[in-house]
């Protein structure tokens, strides 16, 4: 069936695809078509350095609205593809037949429906009721050009009054390499987990402040660019000691997290970089 030769990944959505499928699109033409989106409403932008198969592309959670229908606490999220793989995942949804699911006193008791599951940055990590299910979050800038694509969001409303938090993501270098950086600022010292996850196999340096990720023959070289006392250690993608942990979930064993634990601070300024490595080319 031609609809399912386009190499489209198999989702349960895809009876409602085919409703809409217009096979004119796969002969679209892409150089006319925009690198970079944002979509405010949705809470979503998109940036990528081509429309290429294994060009470098980058989904970033702006924002959300955990009321609304099926949505994680994943504000700050990002999802990473280069050189045909993907890099940083989202484990997606869990089973909705699992014992109050949907309801609100209870879905955050759901792994992957937590902020923890997500690649994003935790603060108060050992505390499972600190991410605000209410509290709101925006896209505070977002700016496109030739050579870079940026956009900033303010977090600050997930957490408790008094605590400060912008997550920035940016494709610079020619769209070549990306920067996630975060600045976190509250009255007061919290611990905090910086997180990404990832299927490929994680090999992580002597001096814990570079790490490499292999999938499919294929890398990606991670680095720790701010100026700190932080290090890279991985970690299983499942609840940490003291998080919920109910029944029946699924398991998230393909994966795992490549983190930076930072603890009892006041201020945190964390950039991480990730550099897709060519075949042939030196890592810059």
């Amino acid at each position: 069936m031609e609809f399912l030769k386009g190499g489209q990944k198999v989702t349960g959505s895809d009876a409602q695809r085919l409703l809409w499928y217009d096979r004119s699109t796969l002969s679209l033409a892409t150089d006319a078509l925009a690198r970079d989106r944002s979509f405010a409403g949705a809470g979503v932008t998109a940036m990528r350095s081509s429309w290429a198969a294994d060009a470098l592309s980058l989904g970033f959670r702006s924002s959300n609205a955990v009321t609304e229908g099926h949505q994680h606490l994943d504000a700050g999220s990002f999802i990473l593809d280069a050189l045909g793989e993907r890099w940083s995942s989202d484990l997606g949804r869990d089973g909705y037949d699992l014992a109050g699911y949907f309801e609100q006193a209870t879905r955050w008791d759901y792994y992957r429906n937590r902020a923890e599951s997500h690649s994003t940055l935790l603060l108060d990590p050992f505390d499972p009721k600190a991410v605000s299910t209410s509290g709101a979050v925006s896209m505070e800038r977002f700016e496109t050009n030739a050579a870079s694509a940026l956009t900033i969001s303010n977090l600050s409303g997930l957490y408790a009054a008094g605590t400060t938090w912008k997550r920035g993501v940016k494709l610079f270098d020619a769209r070549g390499q990306v920067l996630v950086q975060d600045e976190v600022t509250r009255l007061g010292s919290f611990n905090a987990v910086w997180s990404m996850n990832t299927e490929a196999n994680i090999s992580i340096s002597q001096d814990g402040r570079s790490a490499v990720l292999t999938s499919n023959g294929k890398q990606m070289l991670v680095r720790i660019a701010s100026a700190d006392a932080f290090r890279f250690r991985a970690m299983p993608a499942a609840p940490s000691a003291g998080s919920p942990n109910p029944s029946g979930q699924t398991s998230n064993a393909a994966s795992s997290k490549l983190s930076i634990v930072a603890t009892a601070t006041d201020r945190l300024a964390l950039a991480v970089q990730f550099t897709p490595v060519r075949e042939g080319v030196a890592a810059p």
